[in-house]
């Protein structure tokens, strides 16, 4: 009885999950085909580049694996740009699919027009959902350091009257950068 509850969950895992073709995906794991290659699950496979072996907006493309991770070679059908790329995805105009064009990271603040002393969340996201590391510092408009600094998707900072800069470092396997917003910190509430 263990061995068939056992051998039913091991199962579970060989498979391939519930996104379908052309879906975002970030393991094979995840895709219906049991391959997610370049950040979007595949359509399934297909032999000597035939592309007449799968589903129309795909193309039979090789991939020549990866021996150190121990992805094997073997050809798939891939998204073409023919139909229609998901967001932060584009065409490579060499081979007519679609590509990851590196994620969005936006930065907000919970209030618009704050005042002196006044505490300000502000927070960071990041599209698609990656696993991601962010680290905050502030500035004035010359580039001087002020207040304090945190790791985090969010961070709160009072500032005094004057124009800052909200600065975010951020990393994720294979991409990083820096996002912000500029803040304007009024004198007096109303701000003008």
């Amino acid at each position: 009885m263990r061995f068939v509850i056992a051998l039913a969950a091991l199962s579970g895992c060989v498979f391939g999950g519930g996104q379908e073709a052309g879906d975002v995906c970030r393991a094979d794991r995840e895709c219906e085909s049991g391959r997610c290659y370049g950040g979007l699950c595949d359509a399934g496979s297909c032999s000597n580049g035939d592309s007449s072996q799968c589903p129309s907006n795909y193309a039979c493309k090789y991939d020549p694996g990866d021996p150190l991770f121990g992805t094997g070679a073997g050809y798939y059908c891939a998204r073409t740009c023919d139909g229609g790329c998901p967001e932060r995805w584009e065409c490579a105009t060499e081979e007519q699919t679609c590509y990851f064009a590196g994620p969005l990271v936006t930065v907000t603040a919970d209030v618009a027009a704050p005042v002196p002393d006044q505490p300000v969340t502000f927070t960071a996201a990041i599209s698609p959902d990656l696993e991601t590391t962010f680290e905050w510092r502030f500035e004035d408009v010359h580039g001087v350091p002020i207040g304090t600094t945190a790791m985090g998707e969010t961070c709160v900072q009072a500032f005094p009257a004057g124009d800052y800069k909200a600065l975010v470092k951020w990393s994720t396997p294979g991409w990083g950068s820096t996002a912000g917003i500029d803040v304007h910190v009024c004198a007096t509430s109303p701000c003008p």
